[in-house]
């Protein structure tokens, strides 16, 4: 039967495979919901910041830091929409994932759009975090 019979258990919600809780963290986010709709940059920014210092807190409290920062955008018809900037140092400060949020919310395309939802999110976390069990050597990135 092989993978298509799989794929038939898979597609019914049937998945048997057991649940391996303590892997490798892969990302970190936080969001909120708003009960009204954000409409300005400006008004977005001070959430951002508060949605920043909760991830940072994390981020520290869990030992990690990452590259790469995302910002979700969910709007009132519930599209969303995410952009991310990828940074060439390691971070998990406020200061800093706020300047980055800083960047992608500058660059966004949130004209005439009104945001339910906003979240902030961090990834590609440091290489020598993810040990590797067999002790295989990990490779490096060039930038």
């Amino acid at each position: 039967m092989g993978k298509t019979y799989f794929y038939y258990q898979i597609v019914r919600g049937i998945d048997n495979r057991p649940v391996q809780p303590n892997r490798a963290t892969k990302s970190v986010s936080v969001e909120y919901t708003y009960q009204e709709d954000l409409i300005t940059k400006e008004a977005m920014l001070p959430e951002l910041e508060a949605l920043c210092e909760r991830l940072a807190e994390r981020l520290q409290r869990h030992h990690l830091k990452g590259r790469t920062i995302t910002v979700k955008f969910k709007f009132h018809d519930f599209t969303i929409m995410t952009r991310s900037h990828s940074l060439s140092a390691l971070i998990n400060d406020k200061e800093n994932i706020i300047q980055t949020v800083n960047i992608i919310l500058k660059n966004a395309p949130l004209e005439d759009k009104k945001v339910r939802l906003l979240g902030v999110g961090i990834s590609n976390f440091e290489l020598a975090a993810e040990k590797k069990k067999d002790n295989t050597p990990i490779q490096l990135k060039l930038f």
